[in-house]
């Protein structure tokens, strides 16, 4: 399996003991994962729940790690004191905005 596959998982881990360690004192966690780009892969749980379909598949695991940090942050105690801000550049429309990445 192509090692960019895991990159999500292992951000992921590595953003849940973030929290383990700085739980006592306020933090700042920035997670920018490297999905959804090419080439297109994911793990294989994620594709078989996208029929095959790598950008779908993607989409799923970026979404799963949303999931997996929020149960931690309550499982911690920390949900009533901590924001969470959840963006993506990725899908639907911009209008009446215009451009790509990387343009202003």
């Amino acid at each position: 399996m192509d090692n960019q596959a895991h990159l999500c998982q292992s951000f992921t881990n590595g953003a849940m003991s973030f929290i383990h360690k700085n739980q006592d004192q306020p933090f700042l966690l920035y997670l920018p994962h490297a999905f959804i780009h090419r080439p297109r892969n994911a793990r294989q749980k994620f594709m078989r729940q996208a029929d095959g379909d790598a950008t779908r598949a993607q989409i799923k695991e970026v979404e799963w790690p949303a999931g997996k940090i929020l149960d931690t942050i309550r499982h911690l105690g920390l949900a009533q004191d901590t924001l969470v801000i959840f963006t993506s550049d990725n899908g639907g429309s911009n209008e009446p905005l215009r451009g790509r990445k990387g343009s202003t």
